[in-house]
């Protein structure tokens, strides 16, 4: 009669084999590198190595092997992420790294990196984390009861056991020469010493800290190849029993007196705000602000109407190919209103600048003309609502990708500036009214020679501001670099002799109020 056990069987669904010495390894290696740079480091540099580092040790790790499309994409976007965290993180690109990171992991397994499901994923983590760890219980107890040596078992220990006995036999030899056995030694104590300091400072939280990263990593490493909770894309059968949806004709009617509406409004937006000179006193926050707003609110509004009509028994309707007609026509009607917008938002940037927030506009408007051509690619093809739903979030969250990686700020400022060095000092208003980050900062030095007295003194003050706010600091650690902080710190050195006017505070805050002061004018 065989004896029972009580450890735990693989869980139903698990295709994945059994515990490898090279995913325990890749485990280690994940652990031990989030308590270097995030526990024991914190600054986006940290964040940046964990976030490359990840994927790599995920890779290595994985029982799947077979590389994809999608772990190609994913790491060209891990990697510009990392390098954006290096030059000057932010929040933002700290959070879409990390969810790049599961999309990694995501890809790994063999499943499509869907944002919806990656919801779903980030909750299955945890259950494979659960299992993975009784999976590697099983493995232990396994090996330590005298079961047979897996093959790539037997192919590790042919490398480590003449490893070992050369190391055993080399320290013997080692020990029998008194020089260089005392020279060892004292090599050996250093490392006993850091690696007794290192100890000596872990703390309970920083233990808590390397479970929770160890149940994390356990729980990417054993992603399943899928999911119950995906749902298939599949295209409409064009071959299917033809039916007659009873919503025909007030769809095709709505979308005639869209249509209609679209191209009348067309008309007067080119002729209003097309090729005309704009007087002085023209609202542009009314028009090319707040209207740009609308318009995109329209467009949104447009494709969700799009989206709704083409879906369901209208897709297998016989009078479906006159229905599409009219849709083709509206969404071509968008996309040449969204060009309607773009040169409202910028009529505002021609009129006083560059800002964050106009750029969220572009990338915002951008996103919705990607979600419009993906509407248009539905209803030619006949996709379903899943297959739509999930490619415009892929744009959406690109957008946002977008603007946490590229230079924001420095394009911002490095505009601005060239339009106040040519003579448009308006565009100066948005240096005096909205922050900016180091990267915006760096590019502030031309203005040292504006024409502008005003403008030339006001900067002039705030840099040096700056630079005795920074002047002798230093990270506190690797994981605290910020390369744009160096090459700031750099330049305002290179500047010192001209900031030395400054260093009184009284004259630096009348200068830059003075500034201030005369640049509100524009806003």
């Amino acid at each position: 009669m065989e004896e029972s056990s009580d450890i735990p069987e693989a869980p139903p669904g698990d295709s994945l084999p059994v515990t490898s010495i090279r995913e325990l390894l890749s485990l280690a290696a994940i652990v031990a590198l989030a308590d270097l740079a995030i526990y024991r480091g914190g600054g986006y540099s940290g964040i940046a190595a964990v976030c490359a580092g990840t994927p790599l040790l995920l890779r290595c790790g994985s029982q799947h092997s077979r590389p994809t499309r999608d772990l190609i994409v994913l790491a060209l976007l891990i990697t510009a992420i990392a390098i954006r965290l290096v030059w000057c993180g932010s929040p933002m690109a700290t959070v879409i790294a990390i969810a790049l990171v599961f999309m990694f992991a995501m890809a790994i397994a063999g499943r499509r990196p869907f944002l919806i499901e990656l919801l779903a994923f980030a909750g299955e983590v945890q259950a494979n984390a659960y299992n993975g760890l009784a999976r590697y219980r099983r493995s232990a107890v396994q090996r330590l009861s005298g079961s047979a040596v897996s093959p790539k078992a037997a192919t590790l220990l042919g490398v480590i056991l003449p490893a070992a006995a050369v190391s055993v036999f080399g320290l013997l030899f080692l020990f029998a020469n008194p020089d260089l056995a005392t020279k060892f030694g004292e090599q050996i104590a250093r490392l006993m010493s850091r690696a007794r300091d290192w100890v000596m400072q872990l703390s309970f939280g920083e233990l808590l800290f390397c479970l929770a990263m160890a149940w994390l990593g356990i729980g990417l490493l054993r992603a399943r190849p899928a999911a119950a909770l995906e749902v298939e894309e599949e295209a409409i059968d064009r071959d299917a029993v033809p039916v007659s949806e009873a919503l025909y004709h007030g769809f095709r009617n709505t979308l005639i007196a869209v249509t209609a509406l679209f191209a009348a409004y067309l008309v007067f937006e080119f002729q209003t705000l097309w090729f005309r000179k704009f007087p002085k006193g023209f609202y542009y926050a009314g028009y090319a602000h707040q209207g740009a707003l609308y318009l995109t609110v329209a467009l949104g509004l447009a494709t969700v109407i799009l989206s709704a009509i083409f879906r369901g028994r209208m897709l297998f309707d016989a009078r479906l190919p006159a229905l599409r007609r009219w849709g083709i026509l509206w969404a071509i009607e968008n996309l040449l209103l969204a060009t309607a917008v773009y040169n409202r938002l910028f009529i505002y940037i021609d009129f006083n600048g560059m800002t964050r927030m106009r750029t969220v506009g572009l990338l915002g408007v951008s996103a919705v003309v990607a979600g419009c051509l993906l509407v248009m690619v539905k209803i030619v093809r006949n996709r379903n609502s899943t297959w739509l739903l999930r490619r415009q979030l892929w744009g959406l969250a690109f957008a946002f990708y977008l603007y946490a990686t590229l230079p924001i700020d420095s394009w911002v400022i490095r505009y601005n500036v060239r339009k106040v060095l040519a003579g448009d000092l308006a565009p100066s208003v948005q240096i005096t009214e909205h922050p900016t980050s180091t990267e915006g900062l760096l590019e502030l030095s031309p203005l040292l020679s504006a024409s502008d007295a005003t403008i030339q003194n006001g900067v002039r003050a705030y840099l040096a501001l700056e630079w005795e706010h920074r002047k002798g600091r230093q990270p506190a650690d690797w994981s605290h670099f910020q390369l744009a902080d160096e090459r700031f710190r750099a330049q305002l050195e290179s500047l010192a002799g001209s900031l030395e006017a400054y260093t009184a505070p009284e004259q630096r805050r009348l200068d830059w109020e003075k500034f201030k002061t005369y640049a509100y004018q524009w806003y």
